[in-house]
Protein backbone atom coordinates (compact mmCIF):
# COMPACT_ATOMS: atom_id res chain seq x y z
CA UNK A 1 0.00 0.00 0.00
CA UNK A 2 0.85 3.66 -0.52
CA UNK A 3 1.08 3.93 3.20
CA UNK A 4 1.95 2.93 6.29
CA UNK A 5 -0.17 2.44 9.58
CA UNK A 6 1.69 3.32 12.62
CA UNK A 7 2.88 0.74 14.98
CA UNK A 8 0.74 0.14 18.47
CA UNK A 9 3.41 1.86 21.24
CA UNK A 10 3.58 1.42 24.89
CA UNK A 11 4.56 5.40 24.95
CA UNK A 12 4.08 7.08 21.53
CA UNK A 13 7.09 9.68 21.06
CA UNK A 14 7.69 12.18 18.17
CA UNK A 15 10.78 13.87 17.20
CA UNK A 16 10.04 15.18 13.74
CA UNK A 17 9.42 19.27 13.48
CA UNK A 18 6.62 19.95 11.42
CA UNK A 19 6.82 22.28 8.19
CA UNK A 20 4.02 25.18 8.58
CA UNK A 21 4.03 29.06 7.18
CA UNK A 22 4.97 31.41 9.31
CA UNK A 23 1.05 32.90 9.86
CA UNK A 24 0.20 31.28 12.52
CA UNK A 25 1.62 30.23 15.97
CA UNK A 26 1.86 26.16 16.26
CA UNK A 27 2.48 24.82 19.78
CA UNK A 28 5.82 22.90 19.51
CA UNK A 29 4.08 19.47 20.67
CA UNK A 30 1.28 20.05 18.47
CA UNK A 31 4.08 20.54 15.68
CA UNK A 32 5.13 17.22 16.25
CA UNK A 33 2.03 15.79 15.98
CA UNK A 34 1.22 17.35 12.70
CA UNK A 35 4.91 16.19 10.84
CA UNK A 36 3.95 12.42 12.36
CA UNK A 37 0.65 12.55 10.88
CA UNK A 38 1.89 13.62 7.30
CA UNK A 39 4.74 11.08 7.81
CA UNK A 40 2.62 8.17 7.67
CA UNK A 41 1.21 9.15 3.83
CA UNK A 42 -2.26 8.16 4.75
CA UNK A 43 -4.53 8.81 2.32
CA UNK A 44 -7.62 11.21 2.22
CA UNK A 45 -10.35 9.04 4.36
CA UNK A 46 -13.07 10.60 2.47
CA UNK A 47 -12.23 9.35 -0.76
CA UNK A 48 -11.26 5.53 -0.34
CA UNK A 49 -14.12 2.95 0.60
CA UNK A 50 -15.65 3.02 4.03
CA UNK A 51 -14.13 -0.53 4.39
CA UNK A 52 -10.63 0.68 3.93
CA UNK A 53 -11.40 3.97 5.66
CA UNK A 54 -12.64 2.80 8.93
CA UNK A 55 -9.45 0.71 9.68
CA UNK A 56 -7.19 3.29 8.94
CA UNK A 57 -9.08 5.99 10.74
CA UNK A 58 -9.27 3.72 14.03
CA UNK A 59 -5.83 2.39 14.01
CA UNK A 60 -4.44 6.27 13.65
CA UNK A 61 -6.79 7.36 16.72
CA UNK A 62 -5.65 4.08 18.72
CA UNK A 63 -2.29 5.31 19.08
CA UNK A 64 -2.89 7.98 21.20
CA UNK A 65 -4.33 5.80 23.77
CA UNK A 66 -1.55 4.86 25.87
CA UNK A 67 -0.66 4.89 28.90
CA UNK A 68 -3.89 4.28 30.45
CA UNK A 69 -5.45 5.38 33.68
CA UNK A 70 -6.56 2.30 35.61
CA UNK A 71 -10.57 2.50 36.59
CA UNK A 72 -12.95 0.03 36.80
CA UNK A 73 -14.69 -0.60 33.12
CA UNK A 74 -17.33 -1.98 31.99
CA UNK A 75 -18.66 -2.87 29.12
CA UNK A 76 -22.73 -3.19 28.30
CA UNK A 77 -25.51 -2.47 25.92
CA UNK A 78 -27.91 0.68 26.23
CA UNK A 79 -31.36 0.42 24.32
CA UNK A 80 -31.67 2.59 21.31
CA UNK A 81 -34.23 3.43 19.21
CA UNK A 82 -33.92 0.53 16.64
CA UNK A 83 -31.17 -1.69 18.71
CA UNK A 84 -28.79 -2.23 21.54
CA UNK A 85 -26.32 0.57 21.82
CA UNK A 86 -22.53 -0.85 22.64
CA UNK A 87 -21.12 0.76 25.26
CA UNK A 88 -18.45 1.58 27.75
CA UNK A 89 -18.96 2.76 31.49
CA UNK A 90 -15.83 4.26 33.31
CA UNK A 91 -15.79 4.62 37.17
CA UNK A 92 -12.95 6.57 39.14
CA UNK A 93 -14.23 5.60 42.16
CA UNK A 94 -16.60 3.83 44.34
CA UNK A 95 -20.13 5.58 45.42
CA UNK A 96 -22.59 6.96 43.51
CA UNK A 97 -21.11 9.49 40.90
CA UNK A 98 -22.52 11.72 38.56
CA UNK A 99 -22.73 10.71 34.88
CA UNK A 100 -21.16 12.33 31.84
CA UNK A 101 -22.66 11.31 28.57
CA UNK A 102 -19.52 11.04 26.20
CA UNK A 103 -20.15 10.97 22.41
CA UNK A 104 -16.79 10.50 20.39
CA UNK A 105 -15.82 12.38 17.47
CA UNK A 106 -15.04 11.56 14.01
CA UNK A 107 -17.11 13.06 11.57
CA UNK A 108 -20.33 10.98 12.61
CA UNK A 109 -19.01 8.44 10.48
CA UNK A 110 -15.73 6.82 12.27
CA UNK A 111 -14.07 5.90 15.34
CA UNK A 112 -15.75 3.73 18.35
CA UNK A 113 -15.30 3.22 21.62
CA UNK A 114 -11.77 1.94 21.48
CA UNK A 115 -10.67 5.24 19.76
CA UNK A 116 -11.68 7.42 22.35
CA UNK A 117 -10.53 4.87 25.55
CA UNK A 118 -7.91 6.27 27.21
CA UNK A 119 -10.03 10.14 26.54
CA UNK A 120 -13.00 8.91 28.69
CA UNK A 121 -10.45 7.40 31.30
CA UNK A 122 -8.86 11.00 31.81
CA UNK A 123 -12.14 12.48 32.04
CA UNK A 124 -13.38 10.51 34.47
CA UNK A 125 -10.13 10.71 36.51
CA UNK A 126 -9.83 13.84 36.45
CA UNK A 127 -13.60 15.08 36.99
CA UNK A 128 -14.36 12.54 39.37
CA UNK A 129 -17.25 11.65 37.44
CA UNK A 130 -18.44 8.05 35.96
CA UNK A 131 -18.29 8.31 32.29
CA UNK A 132 -20.88 6.55 29.51
CA UNK A 133 -19.07 6.22 26.75
CA UNK A 134 -21.84 5.60 23.57
CA UNK A 135 -21.40 3.68 20.67
CA UNK A 136 -23.72 5.62 18.80
CA UNK A 137 -24.91 4.75 15.24
CA UNK A 138 -23.13 5.78 12.28
CA UNK A 139 -23.46 7.37 9.04
CA UNK A 140 -24.05 6.59 5.82
CA UNK A 141 -25.82 3.50 6.74
CA UNK A 142 -27.53 5.20 9.66
CA UNK A 143 -27.84 9.28 8.55
CA UNK A 144 -29.15 11.99 10.68
CA UNK A 145 -30.74 11.49 12.97
CA UNK A 146 -30.00 8.19 14.46
CA UNK A 147 -27.61 9.28 16.51
CA UNK A 148 -28.87 11.95 17.68
CA UNK A 149 -31.62 9.69 18.82
CA UNK A 150 -29.25 7.30 19.90
CA UNK A 151 -27.99 10.15 22.56
CA UNK A 152 -31.75 10.84 23.71
CA UNK A 153 -32.05 7.10 24.84
CA UNK A 154 -28.87 6.73 26.34
CA UNK A 155 -29.75 9.98 29.29
CA UNK A 156 -33.15 7.94 28.84
CA UNK A 157 -31.44 4.64 30.15
CA UNK A 158 -29.14 6.94 32.56
CA UNK A 159 -32.13 8.32 34.33
CA UNK A 160 -33.90 4.64 34.53
CA UNK A 161 -31.33 2.27 35.49
CA UNK A 162 -28.31 4.66 36.15
CA UNK A 163 -29.40 4.30 39.97
CA UNK A 164 -28.71 0.64 40.27
CA UNK A 165 -25.40 1.40 38.74
CA UNK A 166 -24.26 3.87 41.44
CA UNK A 167 -24.47 6.45 38.77
CA UNK A 168 -26.27 10.06 39.78
CA UNK A 169 -29.32 10.44 37.46
CA UNK A 170 -29.69 14.09 38.59
CA UNK A 171 -26.55 15.24 37.67
CA UNK A 172 -25.99 14.21 34.02
CA UNK A 173 -23.66 16.16 31.92
CA UNK A 174 -22.70 15.69 28.09
CA UNK A 175 -19.94 16.14 26.12
CA UNK A 176 -18.12 15.34 22.98
CA UNK A 177 -15.32 15.93 20.62
CA UNK A 178 -15.49 17.45 17.36
CA UNK A 179 -18.98 15.76 15.67
CA UNK A 180 -19.52 13.83 19.04
CA UNK A 181 -19.38 18.15 20.64
CA UNK A 182 -22.13 18.39 17.94
CA UNK A 183 -24.40 15.60 19.31
CA UNK A 184 -23.67 16.48 23.00
CA UNK A 185 -25.05 20.39 21.89
CA UNK A 186 -27.71 19.13 19.53
CA UNK A 187 -28.67 16.79 22.66
CA UNK A 188 -29.09 19.74 25.03
CA UNK A 189 -31.23 21.43 21.78
CA UNK A 190 -33.07 18.03 21.72
CA UNK A 191 -34.20 17.57 25.26
CA UNK A 192 -35.05 21.54 25.55
CA UNK A 193 -37.27 21.61 22.29
CA UNK A 194 -39.03 18.00 23.12
CA UNK A 195 -40.06 19.14 26.45
CA UNK A 196 -37.94 17.00 28.51
CA UNK A 197 -35.96 17.78 31.83
CA UNK A 198 -32.80 19.35 30.92
CA UNK A 199 -29.65 17.70 32.14
CA UNK A 200 -27.16 20.01 33.92
CA UNK A 201 -25.00 20.85 30.90
CA UNK A 202 -22.18 20.34 28.39
CA UNK A 203 -18.62 20.21 27.17
CA UNK A 204 -17.88 21.07 23.86
CA UNK A 205 -14.34 20.42 23.24
CA UNK A 206 -14.01 21.73 19.15
CA UNK A 207 -17.27 21.40 17.97
CA UNK A 208 -18.48 21.31 14.58
CA UNK A 209 -21.34 23.65 14.78
CA UNK A 210 -21.90 25.43 11.61
CA UNK A 211 -21.98 24.19 8.02
CA UNK A 212 -20.05 27.24 6.91
CA UNK A 213 -16.82 27.06 4.83
CA UNK A 214 -15.96 30.40 3.99
CA UNK A 215 -14.89 31.71 7.80
CA UNK A 216 -11.58 33.56 8.56
CA UNK A 217 -10.47 30.48 10.32
CA UNK A 218 -11.24 28.08 7.07
CA UNK A 219 -9.38 30.61 4.69
CA UNK A 220 -6.31 31.03 7.15
CA UNK A 221 -5.86 27.47 8.15
CA UNK A 222 -7.90 25.28 5.74
CA UNK A 223 -5.25 24.02 3.09
CA UNK A 224 -4.67 20.77 5.00
CA UNK A 225 -1.35 21.56 6.44
CA UNK A 226 -2.64 21.43 10.07
CA UNK A 227 -4.30 17.72 8.93
CA UNK A 228 -8.16 19.04 8.78
CA UNK A 229 -9.06 21.00 5.37
CA UNK A 230 -11.27 22.56 4.00
CA UNK A 231 -12.47 20.01 1.17
CA UNK A 232 -11.99 17.21 3.55
CA UNK A 233 -14.75 19.15 6.06
CA UNK A 234 -16.74 19.73 3.15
Amino acid sequence: VPYRLPPQPSNPTMTAKAKTDSAPFVHPEMAKIIAWYASLGLPDTTKIPLAEARPITNRVSTHWNWPKPDMEVVDLFVPGPTRGLKARLYRPKAGKLPVILYLHGGGWVFCDLDTHDRLCRMLAEESGAAVLSLDYRLAPEHPFPAAHDDAMAAVSWIRSEGPSRGLDADRILAAGDSAGANLALGLLVGLRDGGHKQIQGGAIFYGCLEPNHETASHKALGSGAYNLSTERMK
